[in-house]
């Protein structure tokens, strides 16, 4: 497949809330270090209490969901350790992101910034910048500042340029474009801060520029283990043919002996970069590796830098095998870059698997899309924009991101994008082990889950500590098992301790955007971000750049480049999302980026995973879709990408949905919570029993917003009427399903809602008195215009009005002190709803008496009951008669029909001393049915029925019924006693209905 991308570059930001120093040479402030010279530590809390470092003396300057960040001395970092912390290491760079991931409405926030990736010495750019502010109207200009970090090994910067922005208005939304020169002098990379404020509010985001070396001839030495290399000598031949057809490269092969050790590779290394001008190396199989002692109190861990640093000095000072200083020679840079094709150690023949699949990318067949994907987890979230608009220089608007803001990512996110689309490039922020990836949200990501995930990506960039650590798992490493697998990965670049030394990764991708392969872009990042004055920028004031190592591993493949030049199907479409309608569901998508898309399949199925039916019978042009002939049954949908060679994706995720129908009957939601059952707290039971009681010769379904949570318009749209109640004043959870309930009744739904403070309840926050307006839902479904509730124990009881029973209290159901009287009722003022009950005040308050606390709006597209008060406290039969008229209100026939489902409801009264209630329903259809020899629903028909009563241990005490019935409704009556005649003791039973392959059972309370 042929894809043509535009040139789009987005804002590189690192948001947040940074304040600056005022120079006397700009006016302006400048970004600085205000946290002193401790080390930056992410401290993990696992199951600890967050004051625990307080206690210990370690202040922290934020806190997070599992995690704080402090800036501590060596000996505090030894004192977390010995309290059992977890801990990380990070660098300023990453403290700072942290710290500014927050974002305020004072501060101005970028929406767009533009800047060249890489340039040359002394050459003139240009950087557009496109921000919105709230301005306060005191200020008169916004400024713009650029400053360039001045050396290595400080946190000093030097002014580049600067603009005013007059404010023309409180609320900017304004474009601006600045413009200056590269420094003359050629260096790797230019680190630049751009700040957008006022006064004080002045947000930082920084960003980088390459100046790239130009491209030079490759002499790679390929160091094979000479345990495998008779297995895989045919593979490295076509590999070494591959790289040289396609790369100036030359590749030399080594077969390096068993019980070699790392200095004595080290010095094969040094001869022939010395001798014959190696540029690079890859060390092929399980060849050995120093290791390096570090100055936390971490595990000793792998240095690949040993074969990259080839003139400089490593020294184990005290002979133990660990080596602990590093002495620069020389040069200040690497020699040469490094790569690894290690293979897991339970398994080193898997290199010849990858080395083929190396082949088949240079053949242009190992197929991923061409597109990126960032995957940034919560504590990292400061680094989404930033490596967006990094990645869109590659690839423009094809870059995906899971993350960022307030996203707390989840590891089944992550290996649905890889499974389901792939990229070539894949960019991972998470905190990590060396064999696991652990995410914000379970599941986390062990090794075996990525290791044969399919497509995946051809290159991983592990922000993930120990990600590359082979030694601590030799055969289970993240970075070894991206690479070694049956997925398309190529080469994944991480960490091998718990620390990322790496800033500025940034730089790399941009090496990328220039053409460079992995190899030249490595080394290219290293001779910028290995320099030993770093350390002074990245560390506490007690490192010394003796003291340190580098820790970046590359796994994999040098010779691979970006974006790649593959022809094959498009990428499944993203974001598929379904909406339903009444006897409709309306699907939506991404559009794909690829720019040769002919158009899309939507596919249906009666059963998750397939089969599926292709719906349309042309091509789909647009990204949306209605299906306007489902059934009132659940359907899973697909939908593919097709281009204009005809080549057809992979199906896309799948979403189920069900349509709006409004015809399974009445569906009634008890969001109140359990209680315990004394008066003014009902129990569920109690709830379910008067409910059970006023709806009695009613077909109802019941849903338990308790246990079940939220419903949602899936599980609202099958039912009219709703009956939705909560009877209880301090748990109010409507609100939240509100935008559900708004969809639900434009499309011709019908509800009845009542409860304990019902306004605050579909509100969800604010004060009495309310006034409502446009865009509340009671005053656009409702129809109110205010309302307000009555805080004393003074509502007795309600008047009707248009046919509808008064009612009162039932004073068996409150609390003594509250007189037979309750409080917390509201009142309201109509627009075009109808009053239906008003406010009885014990004390005859004028500010409530006669006052609307009940309403009917009939005449819209919906229907709706509304009451100020909750039903449950009421008394049954007033109650009973008053939802009688309420149905009847919504278009409930007040003849009974024949269910079309089976039911047990909950006996009512329960718990009970003498005699109990039980209703339910035979259906007509659904869980079973009855066909005669012409294929046709037989009718007068009658079904097996048993109805049993079984004590807590399983035993059979009594059968109600054993016997045939036609369908319809029931109710039967339960004395408490056995078969033989005997009263049961207190206690609890089991009420079992069966018939055909319908069974359900009830729980029974006795009280004697």
């Amino acid at each position: 497949m042929l894809r043509r991308f535009v040139s789009i570059v987005s804002v590189l930001l690192i948001s947040g809330t940074g304040f600056g120093e005022y120079t006397e040479k700009s006016g302006y402030p400048s970004p600085r270090w205000e946290w002193g010279g401790g080390q930056p530590v992410m401290v993990f809390f696992g199951e600890k209490d967050v004051s625990l470092p307080g206690k210990l003396g370690i202040r922290l300057e934020w806190v997070g969901e599992r995690s704080g960040l402090a800036f501590l001395e060596r000996d505090e970092i030894s004192l977390l350790a010995e309290s059992g912390f977890s801990y990380q290491i990070i660098t300023r760079n990453d403290a700072w992101r942290i710290l500014h991931a927050g974002r305020r409405d004072e501060y101005p926030n970028i929406v767009w910034f533009d800047y060249p990736s890489c340039s040359f010495p002394g050459q003139g750019i240009t950087v557009s910048l496109h921000f919105t502010a709230q301005v306060p109207l005191d200020v008169e200009n916004v400024g713009i500042i650029i400053w360039r970090r001045t050396t290595e090994g400080n946190w000093n910067f030097e002014f580049v340029t600067s603009k005013d922005v007059e404010v023309s208005c409180p609320n900017m939304d304004t474009t601006v474009e600045l413009s200056y020169s590269l420094p003359d002098s050629f260096f790797y990379v230019y680190e630049y801060w751009i700040g957008v404020g006022y006064g004080d509010y002045y947000r930082w985001f920084s960003y980088y520029i390459n100046m790239p070396p130009e491209p030079i001839h490759q002499k790679v030495a390929m160091m094979v283990d000479e345990d495998v290399y008779d297995d895989i000598e045919s593979a490295i031949l076509q590999y070494k043919t591959d790289v040289e057809s396609n790369f100036d490269a030359e590749i030399y092969t080594y077969s390096i002996s068993p019980g070699v050790t790392p200095e004595s590779l080290r010095t094969y290394l040094q001869n022939l970069y010395y001798n014959d001008g190696i540029t690079g190396a890859i060390l092929v199989g399980l060849l050995p590796y120093a290791m390096w002692d570090p100055i936390w109190g971490e595990p000793p861990f792998p240095i690949p830098y040993f074969y990259e640093d080839l003139d400089g000095d490593f020294i184990d000072g005290d002979g133990d095998g660990y080596y602990e200083c590093h002495q620069w020679g020389e040069n200040l840079e690497p020699e040469i870059w490094v790569f690894w094709m290690r293979p897991p150690q339970d398994n080193p023949l898997a290199l010849s698997d990858f080395l083929q699949k190396c082949h088949t990318y240079y053949e242009l067949d190992l197929h991923v899309p061409m597109q990126a994907l960032e995957c940034i987890n919560y504590d990292w979230r400061g680094a989404a924009k930033p490596f967006y608009i990094n990645l869109s220089h590659i690839y423009g608007e094809a870059v995906d991101t899971i993350g960022g803001n307030e996203w707390r990512v989840s590891g089944s996110e992550y290996l649905d994008y890889l499974s389901t689309y792939g990229s070539e490039i894949t960019h991972i922020w998470c905190h990590s082990g060396s064999d696991v990836h652990c995410f914000d949200l379970s599941p986390w990501v062990y090794w075996y889950d990525i290791r044969d995930i399919q497509p995946g990506s051809w290159f991983y960039l592990l922000w993930a500590c120990h990600g590359a650590n082979f030694e601590d798992r030799p055969s289970h490493n993240l970075a070894v098992n991206y690479c070694m697998g049956e997925s398309s990965g190529l080469a994944s670049l991480g960490v091998v301790r718990s620390i990322g030394t790496g800033s500025a990764q940034e730089s790399f991708f941009n090496s990328l955007s220039y053409g460079k392969s992995l190899g030249e872009a490595y080394f290219d990042y290293m001779c910028y971000d290995y320099d030993s004055t770093w350390v002074r920028v990245w560390f506490g004031n007690d490192v010394a750049p003796d003291s340190f190592v580098w820790d970046f591993c590359f796994v994999g493949n040098p010779f691979v480049t970006f974006p790649g030049s593959l022809e094959g199907p498009p990428s499944p479409p993203k974001n598929l999302t379904a909406s339903p309608g009444y006897l409709e569901i309306d699907l939506s998508w991404k559009a794909n980026y690829e720019a040769d898309i002919a158009g899309y399949n939507v596919y249906r199925g009666e059963t998750s995973g397939g089969p599926y039916e292709r719906l349309n019978t042309s091509l789909v042009s647009d990204t949306i879709y209605l299906d306007t002939d489902p059934e009132c049954i659940w359907y899973y949908y697909v939908v593919t990408a097709v281009d204009t060679q005809d080549l057809e994706s992979d199906y896309s995720l799948e979403i189920s949905a069900r349509p709006i129908s409004l015809n399974q009957g009445i569906l009634v939601v008890d969001e109140t919570r359990n209680g315990t059952g004394a008066p003014g707290s009902p129990s569920d039971a109690q709830v379910d029993s008067f409910y059970g009681a006023i709806l009695s010769g009613y077909d109802f379904t019941e849903w338990d917003v308790d246990s079940l949570g939220k419903p949602s318009i899936y599980d609202l749209g099958p039912y009219s009427p709703i009956i939705w109640h909560g009877d209880d004043y301090a748990y109010l959870q409507i609100s939240q399903a509100v935008p559900d309930i708004e969809r639900y009744l434009d499309e011709g739904g019908k509800l009845w809602l009542c409860g304990w403070r019902p306004v605050m309840a579909v509100m969800g926050s604010g004060t009495y008195p309310f006034t409502f307006e446009e865009g509340d839902f009671p005053y656009d479904y409702l129809e109110l215009q205010d309302a307000d509730e009555s805080t004393s124990n003074d509502f007795s009881s309600a008047g009707g009005l248009l046919g509808y029973p008064d009612i009162s209290v039932d004073s068996t159901k409150v609390p003594l002190s509250w007189g037979g009287r309750m409080k917390y009722i509201d009142v309201f003022t109509p627009l075009d709803a109808e009053p239906i009950y008003f406010f009885n005040s014990a004390s005859g308050d004028t500010s409530f008496q006669d006052k609307p606390c009940g309403v009917r709006y009939l005449d819209g597209p919906y229907k709706i009951v509304f009451l100020g008060f909750p039903l449950y406290f009421m008394r049954e039969d007033e109650a009973t008669l008053l939802a009688q008229r309420v149905l009847g209100d919504l278009g409930v026939d007040e003849t009974t029909p024949i269910p079309k489902v089976f039911a047990l409801r909950q006996n009512y009264p329960n718990p009970f001393r003498e005699e109990t209630v039980i209703s339910y329903s035979i259906g007509s259809c659904g869980q079973l049915s009855v066909i005669g020899k012409n294929h046709k629903p037989i009718t007068g028909y009658r079904l097996p029925i048993t109805l049993s009563i079984y004590d807590i241990t399983g035993r059979l005490v009594r059968t109600l019924i054993d016997g045939y019935q036609p369908p319809g409704r029931y109710r039967v009556r339960w004395d408490g006693r056995d078969d033989i005649g005997n009263k049961l003791g207190s206690g609890v039973y089991f009420v079992r209905f069966k018939s055909g392959r319908f069974t359900n059972t009830r729980k029974v309370v006795i009280l004697r």
